[in-house]
């Protein structure tokens, strides 16, 4: 297995940008039309669970969600007190907006969602009160806000952390190539690998692609995670 292989499949069919917000994206898995993608632990625990991909390496730690709100609110503190509320959120199938969700199971006590894809102006639509709350990943609220967006704005509480992004491979890739990459992944440096550099660069949202470190799939953490899709998201059954 070459690196430079690795890059040009992962570049061609990475699964990512425009093609995942496509309403068409399940259907596009479904027919083959991907053989290499690294997304969301729910979209990856999906092909796993559907046959149509193999896992190959997940990035190290978890996905960390925040539920902020604007310095001046002193009483949201809970999940319950954002019923009937405003809350900003990316579109689905978005993990963040999919786990959000599955904090109100009764569909008659919900808080509004304003669907809002420009994580860095949340803020914004906070602060001018567009938003009682947003959802936002813990490492573009630390690294992307300044000190002074921070000052302006509260965590109200965090979301429970969420296993990583993921690396799947469909059956064109052979069970050799798989092991051959999964291996590379998760002994290079990524300060130094151009194949790894690659990949956090395209899958890998708000770090340093040369501090992303990858490993083996842990598919005990990945079983079930499917169901956050099924149940919530339309077009993923």
């Amino acid at each position: 297995f070459q690196a430079e292989d690795g890059i040009r499949d992962l570049v061609r069919s990475r699964g990512l940008g425009d093609v995942y917000k496509r309403q068409d994206y399940p259907q596009a898995l479904r027919k083959g039309q991907y053989d290499l993608i690294v997304d969301g632990s729910h979209v990856a625990a999906w092909r796993i669970a559907k046959g149509l991909h193999k896992p190959v390496a997940e990035a190290q730690g978890t996905l960390d969600y925040l539920v902020v709100v604007p310095a001046s609110n002193t009483t949201i503190h809970s999940a319950e007190q954002l019923i009937n509320r405003t809350v900003c959120v990316k579109a689905s199938p978005n993990l963040s907006t999919l786990i959000f969700i599955e904090q109100f199971p009764n569909p008659m006590q919900q808080p509004e969602l304003r669907i809002f894809d420009d994580q860095a102006r949340k803020p914004q639509k906070l602060l001018s009160g567009e938003c009682d709350a947003a959802v936002l990943p813990a490492n573009v609220y630390q690294n992307k806000f300044d000190l002074a967006t921070q000052a302006k704005l509260r965590v109200a509480y965090k979301l429970a952390p969420l296993p990583s992004n993921v690396l799947t491979a469909s059956d064109k890739l052979s069970a050799e190539k798989r092991n051959a990459l999964a291996k590379h992944l998760s002994t290079a440096n990524p300060a130094s690998d151009p194949l790894l550099q690659a990949l956090n660069k395209v899958g890998v949202n708000g770090e340093d692609p040369s501090n992303v470190r990858w490993a083996e799939v842990k598919t005990n953490a990945l079983q079930g995670f499917d169901k956050i899709l099924t149940k919530n998201a339309y077009g993923w059954n």
